[in-house]
C-alpha cells in the first residue's frame, strides 16, 4: 500500500460504524502535559532570513562557510581525494540529482605529518565565532539562549554544471570550486558508530549519564536561529565536522487564546507508530483556525551525558515534514561546547583564550568522534 501522509488521511473516529476498523487511541493525558510543558514558539524577527524551504532560519548577519583540513603542502587537495555521487534513499529529495561528497582513497597521513588539524579548524573558526556571538549579545533579547554545538556526519554538495563528470573522476580542483556549491550536512550515523560512542567514547571523554527522554515534538513554527555555521571536510577522517552557533527563544507569556489554540492542536493528536513522526491528526484538525497549524512532528528518544564543559546527546529521531510530505528516521550525535559559550558570555574576553579553549575541544573531537567504519560505503555509487 502506498504511504499516505498523515495530514491527507481522513480519520474514522467520528461516525464510523465499521467495528472492524482499529483506531489509534487518543493522545494520553501525560503526553499532552509533556507537549504543553515542552512547547516552544519562535517570535517573529525582523532581522532574520528564512531559506526557500522554510525549514532553516538564519540571522541577518549570519556566517556560513566551508573549508577542508588535510590539504597537501601546496594547500591543494591530494590526488587521492575525489568527489562522487551518493545515494540517500532515507532523505526525500525533490531533485533527481544525487548529492556529491568528498572521498579520500588514502588516509595514511598521521597528525604529526601535518599541522595539527584541530588547531587549523580553531584558527579558521574563532574570528567568525567571536564576531557572531557579539551579534547575539548586541540583540539584547530576553530569554534567548545561545548554544554552540559540534555535529558529526558528511558534507553533501549539490551538483552544479560547473563540475563535469571528468572533473569528478580526476578531481584536482581548488577549494573554491566546491565552496561555490550549495551544501547540506548529513548526520545519520550507522548504528555501530552510535554504539561505540555510548560504550567507549562516553568513558574516554568522562561524561556522566544525565537522563533519557522519549518525547513527541509538534512544530508550529521553527524556533532556532542560526548565527554561524562552519562546515569542515576532514580529509584524513571518515566523518566531517559542523560547528554551529544558534539561539533559541521560548515564549512563556502566551495569551489565553494562544494557549487554547495550542491545546486544541495537542489534544487532537493521535499516537500511531505506523506513520512517520509517530503522530497523526484527524482530517482538518492539524490547524487551529488561522493562528497555528502543524508543520512537522518529531518522535525522539535521546540519551544525554554531561560534564562540567560538555553535553553529549545521542538521539534516535523519526521526523515528518507536513509541508514537503517527506519523512526520515535518523541516528544523530551532537556535542554541546558549554565551556566555550560560558567564556564568550563574559563581557571582555580575548580571542586567544577562546581559540585555546576551542582547540582543546576540537582535539577531543578529532580523537574520538570523526572515525566511523564503512560510513557511506553502501551509499557510494
Amino acid at each position: 500500500m502506498a504511504y499516505i501522509p498523515p495530514h491527507k488521511r481522513h480519520s474514522k473516529e467520528a461516525g464510523d460504524s465499521n467495528t472492524n476498523n482499529r483506531l489509534s487511541p487518543p493522545i494520553p493525558q501525560s503526553l499532552a502535559h509533556q507537549f504543553r510543558r515542552k512547547f516552544s514558539l519562535k517570535p517573529s524577527r525582523a532581522k532574520s532570513i528564512v531559506e526557500r524551504s522554510g525549514k532553516i532560519i538564519y540571522a541577518e548577519q549570519a556566517i556560513s562557510r566551508w573549508f577542508a583540513v588535510g590539504l597537501d603542502d601546496n594547500n591543494q587537495f591530494p590526488s587521492s581525494v575525489h568527489v562522487d555521487h551518493v545515494s540517500l534513499e532515507s532523505i526525500g529529495r525533490k531533485t533527481e540529482r544525487k548529492p556529491l561528497a568528498l572521498f579520500n582513497n588514502n588516509k595514511s597521513h598521521s597528525d604529526e605529518e601535518m599541522k595539527r588539524p584541530w588547531e587549523v579548524i580553531a584558527e579558521n573558526a574563532v574570528v567568525d565565532l567571536v564576531s557572531c556571538f557579539k551579534n547575539v549579545r548586541d540583540e539584547k533579547l530576553e530569554g534567548v539562549k545561545p548554544t554552540l554545538v559540534a555535529r558529526f556526519g558528511k558534507i553533501l554538495f549539490r551538483e552544479s554544471p560547473s563540475i563535469s563528470q571528468e572533473t569528478r573522476k580526476v578531481f584536482l580542483a581548488a577549494e573554491t570550486t566546491l565552496s561555490q556549491l550549495k551544501r547540506s550536512f548529513y548526520t545519520n550515523v550507522p548504528n555501530s558508530y552510535m554504539e561505540n560512542v555510548l560504550g567507549e567514547v562516553t568513558q574516554k571523554i568522562e561524561v556522566d549519564f544525565e537522563e533519557e527522554k522519549d518525547l513527541y515534538h509538534v512544530k508550529t513554527e521553527l524556533n532556532q536561529v542560526r548565527h554561524m555555521v562552519v562546515d569542515v571536510s576532514c580529509l584524513d577522517k571518515s566523518l566531517d565536522l559542523r560547528l554551529m552557533l544558534s539561539t533559541k527563544r521560548v515564549l512563556t507569556a502566551l495569551t489565553d487564546d494562544e494557549m487554547q489554540s495550542i491545546r486544541s492542536l495537542i489534544n487532537s493528536a493521535i499516537l500511531d507508530q505506523d506513520v512517520k513522526g509517530g503522530l497523526r491528526w484527524p482530517f482538518g484538525k492539524a490547524s487551529s483556525g488561522d493562528r497555528y497549524c502543524v508543520v512537522g512532528v518529531w518522535h525522539t528518544i535521546a540519551k544525554s551525558y554531561k560534564s562540567r564543559s560538555l553535553r553529549l546527546k545521542v538521539r534516535h529521531a523519526n521526523r515528518f515534514d507536513f509541508r514537503t510530505s517527506n519523512g526520515e528516521a535518523t541516528r544523530e550525535i551532537t556535542l554541546k561546547l558549554k565551556n566555550v559559550v560560558s567564556l564568550l558570555q563574559e563581557k571582555k574576553v580575548e580571542n586567544s583564550l577562546v581559540s585555546e579553549m576551542l582547540k582543546d575541544n576540537l582535539r577531543l573531537i578529532w580523537d574520538h568522534f570523526l572515525c566511523c567504519e564503512h560510513f557511506f560505503e553502501d551509499a557510494k555509487i
